[in-house]
């Protein structure tokens, strides 16, 4: 009956060192599916002051992310940039002046968490004025880099460009002859 009796606690004692290493184990949660990281679509007009936002999914658990913003300067000025309320506890970092040429003027960020961003919502919003004399959209290309949890394994994400459209662009004019004008007007 002893010998019963101390087999029976000593398979209680094996269970519950068992149970308890399998619960103590380190435990890594990643976000539902692919993180959407993607740039505002804004519809402005000529001299208006926008803010562009770089937005990131919810409980995304990145960790590093870097990306590169690039817009045309004929048709956009930068002014500023802050960080957004999704990147609080964050290292940010952000050159509005990194290398590159022609027209394009492109912008380079880097944001480090140490446990993994949770907040969905803004990362970075960017600051341009809306140059006159143009008609139509033009793209702000964004390209990802870096997107890694905190054991820096890569994440799956989709990024989205943003873009800028403007409304109540001037009339075009064509000269059609030296005597005759025509105005159309551009809607």
């Amino acid at each position: 009956m002893k010998n019963r009796t101390a087999l029976k606690a000593a398979a209680i004692c094996i269970a519950i060192i068992v149970f308890a290493g399998v619960f103590s184990l380190g435990l890594t949660i990643s976000a539902a599916g692919p993180i959407n990281l993607s740039v505002s679509k804004i519809t402005a007009n000529p001299g208006d002051e926008i803010t562009v936002s770089v937005t990131i999914t919810p409980d995304s658990k990145v960790s590093a992310l870097e990306f590169t913003i690039t817009h045309d300067t004929t048709k956009l000025q930068y002014k500023s940039h802050k960080s957004g309320p999704a990147s609080g506890g964050c290292l940010n970092s952000f050159n509005p002046n990194f290398p590159s040429s022609g027209n394009k003027k492109t912008g380079k960020s880097a944001i480090v968490h140490m446990e993994g961003i949770t907040q969905g919502g803004s990362l970075l919003d960017i600051t341009f004025i809306v140059l006159p004399g143009w008609t139509g959209s033009t793209s702000l290309d964004f390209a990802v880099q870096t997107c890694g949890d905190k054991d820096q394994k890569n994440l799956d994400y989709t990024a989205e460009r943003g873009s800028v459209a403007v409304k109540g662009s001037p009339p075009a004019v064509t000269t059609t002859a030296a005597t005759t004008v025509t105005i159309t007007s551009a809607t």
